[in-house]
């Protein structure tokens, strides 16, 4: 979102006009994004919205509205959990990255907004880092494609062994391969 970069340390320091400006965008794009959330759910499709969890843009009666609608939910996972790391001066380190996740998939939600478990240390994202973290890793990227497919099987829309159904997580897709060998080589 276009005002995503307003961090309350910037916006004091920043001319009142350029930040009116940039609300008003960011809000603009926000207004756009949920009405394409609305044409998906009035055609039995999906959407993910994610933002940092901290983001006032969660508070918008836009968002309010659209959390009512049954079926959409927010969820919130740590970055950590999907291996995004930064750069910092000691090294690769885990950003932390706490993400307010809405969908009207519970499937992908459950997938995407997984909590940090501890157990390692998370790199401080400063102006600097945050910009490397605003790449998604793969982790994230294979747990959204895991998402969308257990979707998209809760509703029969997919099945296995069939042609377009695709494991899109290696370690999964070895545990699939007796299946599709089976399937393969059957005989009918």
């Amino acid at each position: 979102m276009a005002f995503s970069f307003l961090f309350a340390s910037n916006v004091a320091r920043m001319n009142p006009d350029i930040v009116r400006k940039k609300i008003k965008e960011g809000l603009t794009h926000l207004k756009i994004c949920i009405e394409l959330y609305k044409i998906q759910i009035a055609n039995n499709r999906y959407f993910l919205h994610k933002h940092p969890h901290s983001a006032w843009s969660w508070k918008t009666s836009h968002i309010a509205q659209l959390l009512n609608t049954p079926g959409v939910q927010k969820l919130v996972g740590h970055m950590c959990s999907h291996d995004m790391f930064v750069e910092t001066p000691e090294g690769k380190k885990l950003a932390y990255k706490p993400t307010g996740w809405m969908s009207n998939s519970i499937h992908i939600l459950k997938q995407v907004a997984i909590k940090c478990t501890g157990g390692h240390e998370h790199a401080r994202l400063t102006q600097s880092r945050a910009a490397s973290a605003a790449v998604w890793p793969e982790g994230l990227c294979l747990a959204i494609l895991r998402g969308l497919r257990k979707q998209l099987k809760h509703d029969g829309v997919m099945k296995d062994n069939i042609i377009g159904t695709i494991c899109e997580d290696q370690e999964e897709a070895r545990d699939m391969s007796y299946h599709e060998h089976v399937y393969t080589n059957a005989r009918y």
